[in-house]
């Protein structure tokens, strides 16, 4: 195993940075919400699909003006009503 020593501008520079993506996440959990653009991403499906899901009540949303938010326990939700059992395989023991 390799040891690496880094100065300590260098350390705090990262501990910074790892700080700030900890302060995106929401101490609450599910409550925070995120943007279409951030749903999408982390589907990863199209706004079509997006659109799709809210035309046919499928995804519980906030819109203000026009902008769509989405809480992450609705989506957690929708994830869950939408899972399916894995298929099973068949393996052949010889």
């Amino acid at each position: 195993m390799e040891i690496k020593l880094i100065g300590l501008d260098d350390f705090m520079m990262k501990l910074e940075a790892i700080e700030q993506k900890l302060d995106k996440v929401s101490v609450t959990g599910n409550d925070h919400w995120i943007s279409n653009d951030e749903f999408c991403s982390l589907l990863k499906i199209c706004h079509k699909t997006a659109q799709s899901y809210r035309d046919k009540g499928l995804i519980t949303f906030s819109q203000v003006g026009n902008k769509i938010h989405y809480k992450m326990s609705c989506i957690n939700e929708f994830l869950d009503n939408h899972s399916r059992l894995r298929f099973r395989t068949m393996t052949n023991n010889i």
